[in-house]
């Protein structure tokens, strides 16, 4: 799964690593809460990079994991499609809300952050512009 960002800054870059580490954690909390740990292989198989280009205005953040995760998600798979789980036809297996839910509430929070930022470099370049112009 990848996310790319562009025109953004290097300036009113955040701690894209960060949040990426942050989000793992969370699903592997959600994995471990809602106990769907069965061999660990799905908690230990998450992985995040974070790639810019030269200039830094270019960013991608790229995981990792195994796909079982999103299975678990929509409550599909042992011979449960997905149109049976749409139509609630899944027997004993349910969904288990670790993956989706998780992921858009970070992307949400990562949207806040770089907003934060956007709106602090901005409000810097007019202070020291309105000084700049002071000045003369």
């Amino acid at each position: 799964m990848d996310i790319i960002f562009s025109g953004i800054p290097e300036k009113a870059h955040v701690d894209l690593k960060r949040w990426a580490q942050i989000t793992i954690e969370k699903w592997q909390y959600n994995l471990v809460k809602k106990k769907l740990i069965y061999s660990g292989d799905l908690l230990r198989s998450f992985e995040a990079s974070v790639f810019s280009d030269a200039k830094g205005d270019y960013a991608l953040i790229s995981f990792a994991f195994k796909y079982y995760m999103r299975m678990l998600d929509m409550g599909v798979g042992s011979g449960v499609t997905f149109d049976d789980a749409k139509m609630g036809r899944t027997g004993r297996r349910n969904t288990k809300k670790v993956f989706l839910r998780t992921f858009y509430s970070e992307l949400y929070r990562l949207s806040e952050l770089i907003s934060e930022k956007y709106a602090t470099n901005s409000a810097f370049a007019i202070i020291n512009e309105i000084s700049d112009s002071r000045n003369d």
